[in-house]
């Protein structure tokens, strides 16, 4: 939010430069480190100027573990200064937004050994020096890896504060309309399609705890430790579609032009049986699991794929009513790993093939990868969701343009 203005310069010096960048890296201003960087440069000048190289933090840990300074793609290709298909730095995107060139260091792939814990890493951490030091990758990359999805064609769902699509892809190329995230995966050679949702996790937190203080009583009277719990219990006993009932809050990503919603709940009566809070919750679940077939979609047309089942993983996958709504949704078998928060995981598999344990990313993640469950979908809710789908999409986009009219405020 800090970098407005550096936008702001960035399209006054030529308007088409984002398009040009996205076709290069996959990344756009909004989430990129390019205005950022330029915001450096013009507000803390002294700093910008000092600066030898640039890298992510989990680079500076490594750094400071082994004296040796590298990026790594997965991460590196989320500032939108990479070349996806080189999977490497492109200083000439930097160049072209007036910053310097020459802060970029040498790139090592995912899965490397980058070198050892130094004596004095040692002394501070109480590591053993000598300990190779393996290159690892970002959050979801490796959080891919911590559920299995290490092949083309596999996609993850990751349900948190905010959802993310992602589709593995053994195609650099990016999305011609500009729409969806692209980023390195953490296996070499590999891309991953990435597919945000905003804030479906802190909407659920929010009438949690607006709305549900007589849940939370009843948990803690029943003596269950996750409210949730029981407002599942409760939004399972209404029907699929929430008797028409459509919320919107974030809408299906679109990177270049990215503005959502008011938020906003519509097509309910004033039937306190039928539309009781319950039926408001329920509506919340599945305008998320909406959302997920909106990336689907989207990331199909940008590929010409899709997979052919999902894995849920995250906090959200711990709740068994909104994994069959993303089935019953989306039409494909959910497939929930034991282990839901992969990161950490993904980032031990890696570690292992660096120093030879596995002989490769992904039968190291073949051996580890465990299954809880696997939720199929029910064809006659599939019927009522294909309907939602479309009314949904309709309804979005009017109401999106209220908020682009200035009429609504926009949820972000």
């Amino acid at each position: 939010a800090r970098s407005v203005d550096e936008v702001k310069q960035l399209i006054d010096m030529d308007p088409e430069l984002e398009k040009k960048i996205y076709q290069k890296s996959g990344q756009t201003y909004a989430l990129g480190a390019l205005p950022r960087l330029l915001w450096v440069k013009n507000k803390m000048p002294e700093i910008y100027n000092k600066a030898a190289k640039i890298g992510m933090f989990n680079d500076w840990l490594a750094y400071k573990l082994t004296g040796v300074l590298a990026v790594e793609p997965s991460n590196g290709s989320t500032t939108g200064i990479m070349s996806l298909e080189e999977r490497a730095w492109d200083p000439e995107i930097a160049k072209e937004c007036g910053l310097r060139d020459d802060l970029f260091g040498q790139v090592i792939e995912c899965g490397e050994v980058l070198g050892t814990v130094t004596a004095d890493a040692a002394a501070e951490t109480g590591l053993a020096e000598g300990t190779p030091v393996v290159v690892g990758g970002g959050d979801c990359q490796l959080g891919m890896i911590g559920v299995g999805a290490c092949e083309p064609g596999q996609a993850g769902v990751f349900g948190g504060s905010f959802w993310q699509y992602e589709f593995n892809t053994d195609k650099s190329t990016p999305d011609p309309d500009y729409r969806v995230r692209v980023n390195c995966h953490a296996i070499p050679q590999i891309w991953q399609y990435e597919a945000l949702a905003f804030k479906p996790g802190l909407v659920m937190r929010w009438y949690r705890d607006g709305f549900c203080q007589a849940e939370k009583a009843e948990a803690k009277e029943r003596g269950i430790d996750d409210v949730y719990e029981v407002m599942n219990e409760r939004a399972a006993e209404i029907p699929a579609g929430s008797h028409g009932m459509l919320c919107c809050f974030s809408d299906v990503m679109n990177y270049i032009h990215w503005i959502h919603a008011s938020p906003t709940f519509t097509n309910f009566e004033l039937d306190p049986e039928r539309f009781n809070k319950y039926t408001f919750y329920r509506a919340i679940l599945e305008n998320t699991a909406l959302l997920v077939r909106g990336h689907i979609e989207l990331v199909k047309e940008a590929t010409g794929n899709e997979p052919s089942e999902l894995i849920f993983a995250g906090g959200a996958s711990k709740c068994s009513l909104w994994a069959q709504i993303v089935a019953d949704v989306t039409g494909k078998n959910v497939r929930i790993p034991e282990v839901k928060e992969a990161t950490a995981l993904g980032a031990a598999v890696l570690a292992g093939y660096g120093v030879g344990i596995y002989p490769s990313i992904s039968e190291g993640a073949k051996r580890v990868v465990k299954w809880d469950k696997i939720f199929s979908s029910n064809p006659d809710n599939k019927a009522v969701y294909d309907q939602l789908y479309v009314q949904w999409k309709d309804v979005y986009k009017s109401q999106l343009e209220l908020a682009e009219e200035g009429k609504v405020k926009s949820m972000w």
